[in-house]
């Protein structure tokens, strides 16, 4: 903290203790006279002061504009004339605000200059704040104006720093303001914010003047003990969460607590959870949002524990560095959920997710399972369980759920219940169905069950269908949805076809986007890439906007993908430079855009950024989401990548045995097949023993783990992503090529064969896989005892070929070796 923000007792603070003294000592022993005849009028003089016009009146009295003769300065005077009615506990309210002025010096708190009784009017000299504005008034403006100005989340942020720091100063001294609301926060001309009315402020080392019961705050942001009127409770923490609540507002332009009668205010205070402030505004970075969740804690406990750690951690984020709070758990949000929404079906999926060995003790016995499965089909169809499951499964409620022993089994589990419920006993209403098919779909795919995600999102379309137009939001959702899971499974074409059936006027941003990732499988990137210019233009006047950001995201991965790496590290630059100061360091979409920008950087063979960057990324992943988690551990594939790619295939072989053993403990054996991650980081593993068993000499029984890993990702891929997926036909090359090397040529001709043929009906023959599937084809076929054949498939796939390329030079050798001597004589 810097020397100029700490509380001093300068000659100034001293000189107004003694004076609140004085005025105390008189008014005790009644030597001070009142006089009825004080004039308070413009233009008259009140002691040392000139009155020029009122600012502003209220129930604790007067604010003038003045000019202080003797120093020739303007102030904000603030007087309780004798006539004003109040109780003795009111005017020692008064008194009060000008003992916790007296303690205070910070630039972003209004001073108080001067404390005196004149002829019986009690009065307080402030400093007077030019330009008269409030935060109040700048929000009003904020809302008028629709759009917000570049550079508004940012300005925010710094400005509650200042108000952190400055309450930590008055905390520091004892003095708890317990009324911060954006009316009691003056701005200056120079935009330097001031926090004024200590009118309700406690001092420590004086009486609390509150009765027990009596409510002391404004309603829509004071704390929930203040509106419980727990005065034994209120502390310090009070004002964090005041501030929290003004922050809420400042970030999203809405009132975090509403009601129509001030009841219902205080009762939504107490006992309801703001809307997350990204759900209002997209735009708001991630970090602000938790910062902001973190001061609302209902329990005190849980927020901020001082001021202080809220400055810190805007500080952070205004650095660009890790903040410090964290985004609470899917249990913690339902545990929350289910206190509001108290019914038994509601309680059975509480158990089922927030008991753990509660719930296992329950669900071994097979009589009170059969009940929470029914208890379960009905909150299927409860319309409540709509709220709950889209908000607990949405992907980063899922994602910050899934680290933690048992903690991704639970969350299946839920979503298999739901699921079987559905399928057992279809539901009236076809529209909740879709939705919530929609929703459980999207959480398996998350979750990381592509299969099962395709399975109910294909049947949530089946329901839309019958639906009417009015239905149009939830069909392009889920429309997305069901796209997202065929790129993934590799089914490109298929994917594109699902989104252009979606009129153009029609498809949405991420529509678009997933658009171009379907053709830029299908290797069309020069259409992926018009497509997503023509997307980035409609968000030009929004220059660090999420949307811009995000379709240029995904334009830098059809650069990536199409080889155009200078393209891609630039864009991905731009990109994670916004992203920092967009979202935060930390955020889910800057560490991906970290992710993106090493992957570039490893294909240019800049190895040791590359390594940099994933190493970041592994770290900046493990702290959000935990080591277990699948977007830790594709960074740390990252890096077994690099290791492979420096031919340290030991540690390569090492990062990838810890990548699958954290996604053996988040998914189980049972469930791990179906995942086309685990399916990768396999293969990558087998390749690794294989080529490290090669590095050190003959060794059979590393050599046979190697082929073991890679016919497991080849025959689950076929299994579980479908013998027509492109994802899979990788896999399977990877193990034919192994096959091919150790000379195993009629094993490996049939897996060949179908690669090949995925390949040919997905991308076509000018691509690599199929130029290196079709040249190990041709080795294969000429091996298991057809020359001619091979001779045939050599000739074409060199019409497709590259000169000059490896898979070129490695045909032509195949096709001279093969081609028939001409018979001599």
């Amino acid at each position: 903290m810097n020397m100029n923000n700490d509380v001093t007792r300068a000659p100034k603070q001293e000189q107004l203790k003694n004076l609140l003294g004085e005025v105390r000592r008189k008014r005790e022993t009644g030597e001070q006279e009142l006089s009825p005849d004080v004039i308070l009028e413009e233009g008259k003089p009140f002691g040392d002061y000139h009155l020029v016009k009122v600012l502003g009146r209220g129930g604790m009295g007067v604010v003038w504009e003045a000019e202080q003769v003797s120093l020739n300065r303007r102030v904000a005077l603030k007087v309780l004339p004798p006539q004003s009615g109040l109780s003795s506990r009111g005017k020692e309210r008064f008194m009060r605000e000008a003992e916790a002025g007296a303690r205070l010096n910070h630039r972003a708190i209004v001073s108080v200059y001067e404390v005196g009784d004149h002829n019986g009017v009690l009065y307080i000299a402030q400093e007077l704040v030019d330009g008269g504005l409030t935060v109040s008034d700048h929000l009003s403006e904020m809302r008028s104006r629709g759009d917000l100005p570049d550079g508004y989340y940012r300005g925010v942020a710094e400005l509650f720093l200042e108000l952190a720091e400055a309450l930590e100063v008055a905390h520091e001294a004892g003095v708890v303001h317990r009324d911060i609301k954006p009316a009691n926060i003056l701005i200056t001309m120079g935009d330097q914010p001031k926090i004024a009315d200590f009118g309700l402020a406690t001092v420590e080392g004086t009486v609390d003047l509150s009765r027990t019961g009596e409510l002391v705050g404004s309603p829509f942001y004071m704390s929930p003990e203040q509106a419980m009127s727990n005065r034994m409770g209120i502390d310090h923490r009070t004002d964090i969460f005041s501030l929290g609540a003004t922050f809420y507002e400042a970030l999203t332009l809405e009132l975090p607590f509403k009601g129509d009668t001030y009841q219902e205010v205080l009762s939504s205070v107490a006992t309801s959870d703001p809307l997350e402030p990204r759900k209002l505004r997209k735009g708001i970075p991630i970090d602000l949002a938790v910062i902001c969740m973190k001061a609302l804690e209902k329990n005190p406990d849980k927020r901020y524990h001082k001021v202080g750690a809220f400055a810190d951690d805007l500080r952070r984020h205004l650095e660009n560095r890790p903040i410090l709070a964290k985004a609470p758990s899917a249990f913690v949000r339902l545990r929350k959920w289910a206190a509001r929404h108290p019914v038994q079906t509601v309680a059975a999926i509480a158990l089922v997710l927030v008991s753990g060995s509660l719930a296992q003790t329950v669900l071994s016995k097979q009589a009170e399972r059969e009940a929470v499965l029914q208890q379960l089909a009905e909150a299927a169809r409860n319309k409540q369980a709509l709220e709950f499951m889209t908000g607990l499964f949405d992907q980063d409620n899922l994602e910050a759920a899934l680290p933690g022993e048992g903690g991704r089994d639970l969350i299946v589990r839920l979503l298999d219940f739901g699921w079987s419920s559905i399928q057992d006993d279809s539901l009236e209403d076809p529209e909740f169905a879709a939705n919530i098919l929609q929703t459980i779909g999207g959480a398996y795919h998350n979750a990381g069950f592509p299969l099962k995600a395709d399975e109910v999102l294909r049947k949530a379309l089946v329901e839309i269908e019958g639906l009417t137009e009015q239905s149009a939001s939830l069909r392009l959702q889920t429309q997305n949805a069901l796209a997202g899971v065929l790129i993934d499974r590799g089914f490109f074409a298929e994917a594109e076809k699902l989104l252009l059936d979606i009129p153009k006027e029609g498809r949405s941003l991420t529509s678009n986007a997933l658009l171009a990732s379907s053709w830029a499988g299908l290797e069309r990137y020069e259409d992926a890439d018009k497509l997503l210019l023509e997307v980035a233009r409609t968000y030009e006047a929004k220059e660090k906007s999420s949307e811009r950001l995000r379709a240029q995201n995904v334009r830098g991965e059809i650069f990536l993908q199409s080889g155009d790496l200078e393209s891609a590290v630039s864009i991905f630059e731009e990109t994670l430079t916004a992203r920092r100061k967009v979202d935060g360091v930390r955020a889910k979409t800057t560490l991906t855009s970290l992710m993106n920008l090493a992957s570039c950087r490893f294909l240019q063979g800049k190895l040791e950024d590359s390594a940099n960057l994933f190493q970041e990324c592994f770290e900046g992943r493990k702290d959000v989401y935990g080591n277990q988690h699948r977007s830790t551990l594709k960074a740390l594939a990252g890096l077994a990548n690099i290791s492979y790619t420096r031919k340290d295939y030991s540690t390569a072989a090492r990062h990838f045995q810890e990548a699958l053993d954290g996604y053996i403990f988040s998914l189980g054996k049972s469930e791990m097949a179906r995942d086309p991650d685990v399916l990768t980081i396999t293969s990558n593993l087998g390749k690794s023993l294989w080529k490290a068993s090669e590095t050190i000499g003959e060794n059979p029984p590393l050599k046979s783990e190697a082929e073991g890993h890679l016919e497991w990702a080849h025959s689950n891929g076929i299994k579980h992503l479908g013998e027509d997926s492109l994802q899979a036909a990788r896999f399977s090359y990877s193990y034919a090529h192994f096959l091919i090397m150790e000379k195993r040529f009629r094993a490996a001709k049939p897996i060949l064969e179908q690669v090949l043929a995925v390949s040919e009906a997905e991308l076509g023959l000018d691509n690599s896989l199929s130029q290196k599937s079709g040249a190990k084809l041709v080795l294969a076929m000429a091996a298991s005892g057809e020359p001619k054949l091979a001779l045939g498939l050599a000739e074409k796939l060199l019409v497709y070929s590259t000169p000059g390329s490896q898979e070129f030079k490695d045909l032509s050798a195949l096709k001279s070796a093969l081609r028939p001597k001409p018979k001599e004589g």
